[in-house]
């Protein structure tokens, strides 16, 4: 499982400087109408620019079975992180692939979610590799420059499965050390936190935030 992502790649050069200070994946969104969206051509060429250790996370959004199994193929997708209000049933059925299951902390339907994965896990689980934990805005997946809420931090970590988790959601390199501090994540993700402009990426943000968090990651 990786330790450190950097999501809404969408450019070649963006993809290199993350690979080249160490960043352990990548993320490429692939949820119509994000300021960060990449087409699969385009994806398909950042894609190609990362070393083979490096994990291709395709970011999607209440995409059907098909589409999204299509765009790993194109693309060479290592992985698939489900960033919707897809259906717990969804990640077995992209089974082989490796899935990441994000949760946004919405005080509503955090724990329900965490339920179904609990029951998911028992029965199934293969292929569910790790949850990662982002901030709630209504009517956005990912990329708000949010802090996930202390008290669903809280709850979340009293009552998520034993399984790798992620933490996400207004992360960036004056706070990372903080954030994996309070929270000791598995692992860390950021997107916006590393941007001179939404869908562009500052390279000595993405390497302090690399050198920082590996630090407290270990």
């Amino acid at each position: 499982m990786f330790r450190i992502k950097i999501c809404g790649i969408t450019r070649a050069d963006d993809a290199r400087d993350a690979a080249r200070f160490g960043a352990d994946a990548i993320g490429l969104n692939f949820v119509p109408g994000s300021p960060r969206f990449v087409s699969t051509e385009l994806a398909a060429q950042i894609a190609a620019c990362v070393p083979p250790h490096v994990e291709r996370v395709g970011v999607f959004a209440d995409a059907d079975v098909a589409s999204i199994r299509e765009t790993v193929q194109a693309v060479g997708l290592t992985m698939v992180q489900l960033h919707g209000a897809e259906p717990t049933s969804l990640i077995g059925q992209l089974a082989p692939c490796p899935i990441v299951r994000a949760l946004r902390a919405d005080p509503d339907r955090l724990l329900p979610i965490l339920d179904e994965i609990r029951e998911y896990l028992r029965t199934q689980g293969g292929n569910l590799k790790a949850l990662l934990l982002d901030a709630y805005q209504p009517g956005q997946f990912g990329g708000t420059g949010r802090r996930v809420a202390g008290e669903l931090l809280a709850e979340f970590l009293r009552n998520k499965p034993d399984v790798p988790w992620v933490l996400a959601g207004g992360l960036h390199p004056g706070n990372i050390v903080d954030a994996i501090r309070q929270a000791r994540p598995d692992g860390v993700d950021t997107s916006s936190g590393v941007e001179i402009q939404p869908a562009v990426k500052d390279s000595e943000k993405v390497r302090e935030f690399i050198i920082n968090a590996a630090k407290e990651l270990g």
